[in-house]
């Protein structure tokens, strides 16, 4: 006779996201009935200035012969830059949290250019324990109304 082992219950963590906050929750198997914890919140107000204010420090002009401009390095968006530094942030924490074994599954909801900035930031040892992805921005929801919202999505 086969012996089959019973699937061990996982931690999922939810993320949660765009490009000026972030909040990842976790949910555990044996607390279904239970509010999400909140693993950890993040803000980064850089991504919410005006863009004069970020493009303050940003390289130079130089002439190219005659009357033609060219910047000194190539220009990316200021906010641009700003959503990939928190992108590559909130990758840091997720990396962490799977190394050191805090989830087993993880549902990534984010607004769409913030995922695809986020999902470049993300090494193999995450993205290959995403069980949902969902591209809408849910940030400006209660930790109450997300569990409500994307349970469905979590598998309770």
């Amino acid at each position: 006779m086969t012996k089959t082992r019973e699937a061990t219950p996982s931690h999922t963590w939810i993320l949660v996201a765009n490009a000026a906050r972030a909040l990842i929750l976790e949910t555990e198997p044996t607390r279904k009935h239970r509010r999400w914890q909140i693993v950890q919140s993040f803000e980064h107000p850089e991504s919410r200035e005006h863009v004069a204010e970020l493009e303050s420090d940003r390289p130079g002009l130089t002439m190219q012969g005659g009357t033609e401009r060219r910047a000194a390095l190539e220009h990316t968006s200021p906010k641009e830059t700003e959503a990939r530094h928190f992108a590559a942030e909130i990758a840091r924490t997720l990396t962490e949290g799977r190394r050191t074994a805090r989830f087993d599954a993880l549902v990534l909801t984010a607004a769409p250019r913030f995922l695809g900035l986020l999902r470049a930031e993300l090494p193999e040892s995450v993205t290959e324990r995403v069980r949902t992805t969902l591209d809408k921005d849910y940030t400006h929801l209660a930790p109450e109304q997300l569990q409500a919202q994307l349970a469905e999505f979590v598998g309770l």
